[in-house]
């Protein structure tokens, strides 16, 4: 009689929770997930990686060992209210690990945990944020979204499935009563940093940085929402709230190729002459986020029923679909 393979374990690579960053708030919720649908999952504290080869100086190896140690001592943030249990563990093991699956986002240099499987969460483009990449043959990429654009080389295995995580703070962007008055402007930078200015800034109110709580409430008064980052979760909480939410256009970028799906574009105007057709679809906003947070437990199951599948194949002694790197 044959016997099942054991279920995959699952160690998420992430900084410490911040409500404001939605990156952040994806890979923990990710965590919670995970145990919250029966698989055992930990977090393990984001610390910088580098590729380190035999040339590399001495002081580059124990930099990058104290900040490690220095990261273990420190207590790390996570959300209370969610079930994300710190990897207490020595990360040494996790490298010999047969039934333990990674989680990086697409910013991480490399394996650095070694782990012998990874799963490369796409939750932006590969590069935009850091400007290089470095990933490892035999590691499978999952993007948040269609619109995240995997890296076009061979030797990296994208999944066919996403993995979309959702997890909205309803409570600070409940729309104000019908016929409140509003007024002004507010808009966003982020990763918009550095792209012209194209609004009137008298009046206008940057967010960056203030809490769910202070946007929200300025989400509830303004007449407009202006982001000059193109991706940001932010523009749909505006529209939840009732205010009309621009995108400003990265040049060269239509808006097919900004947002493929319609059901992603609903509410948020791409550019500013397409204000009345999101005002006329504003209302879908909250029903389509309540589907994508409802299915998010759907997406997190399809996800570790791939990694039961792939580590089972292992265990059975069945051909690996691409080896790692031999650390």
């Amino acid at each position: 009689m044959s016997v099942s393979a054991p279920r995959p374990e699952f160690v998420v690579f992430a900084p410490p929770y911040d409500p404001n960053v939605g990156g952040y708030i994806a890979l923990h919720y990710l965590c919670h997930l995970l145990n919250e649908v029966g698989y055992k999952a930990h977090l393990v504290p984001f610390f910088n990686s580098a590729e380190i080869s035999p040339i590399d100086s001495d002081s580059l190896v124990t930099k990058l060992l104290d900040q490690r140690a220095e990261i273990q001592k420190n207590n790390y943030t996570v959300n209370a209210a969610w079930n994300t249990p710190i990897y207490r563990r020595p990360w040494r093991g996790i490298a010999k690990r047969d039934d333990l699956v990674v989680v990086y986002p697409e910013v991480v240099f490399g394996n650095p945990l070694r782990a012998k499987n990874v799963a490369r969460w796409l939750l932006h483009d590969p590069g935009f944020h850091n400007k290089q990449v470095y990933f490892v043959p035999g590691e499978v990429h999952f993007r948040y979204l269609e619109m995240h654009r995997p890296v076009p080389v061979p030797w990296i295995e994208v999944a066919e499935q996403l993995l979309t995580v959702t997890y909205v703070p309803w409570e600070h962007y409940q729309p104000p009563p019908a016929g409140s008055p509003r007024k002004g402007t507010a808009y966003l930078l982020r990763k918009g940093k550095g792209k012209p200015l194209v609004h009137n800034l008298t009046d206008s109110v940057q967010v960056d940085g203030m809490s769910h709580a202070q946007i929200g409430e300025i989400f509830r008064r303004v007449q407009t929402f202006i982001t000059y980052d193109t991706r940001t979760l932010y523009a749909y909480l505006a529209a939840i709230a009732g205010a009309d939410s621009v995108i400003v256009p990265d040049h060269g970028i239509d808006e097919l190729d900004w947002q493929p799906e319609e059901v992603l574009r609903h509410g948020v105007a791409y550019g500013f002459d397409r204000i009345e057709w999101a005002r006329s679809t504003r209302h879908l906003v909250s029903e389509n986020y309540q589907k994508l947070a409802h299915d998010s437990e759907s997406s997190v199951v399809n996800f570790a029923n791939f990694w039961k599948t792939r580590c089972s194949k292992r265990s059975d002694n069945s051909p690996e679909p691409r080896n790692t790197l031999n650390w």
